[in-house]
């Protein structure tokens, strides 16, 4: 029995979301690597820059600000 891929990713392009897509804008702004994480701890409330700091060790000063 001969098996074979179920979808060719060579040559196959997919076209372009339109521009004024909403989940295109959403991707957009949310699309950063700390940006889920972010708003994860404010969903909870109000916190002050050094609590984010706190609670996300691992994001340098310059991202966070």
């Amino acid at each position: 029995m001969e098996t074979r891929p179920a979808v060719k990713s060579a040559g196959v392009s997919q076209p372009p979301l339109p521009t004024k897509c909403p989940l295109t804008a959403a991707l957009n702004a949310i699309g950063g690597k700390w940006s889920l994480i972010c708003l994860y701890w404010l969903d909870s409330g109000t916190r002050r820059f050094n609590e984010l700091r706190r609670l996300m060790p691992e994001i340098s000063h310059k991202v966070l600000a």
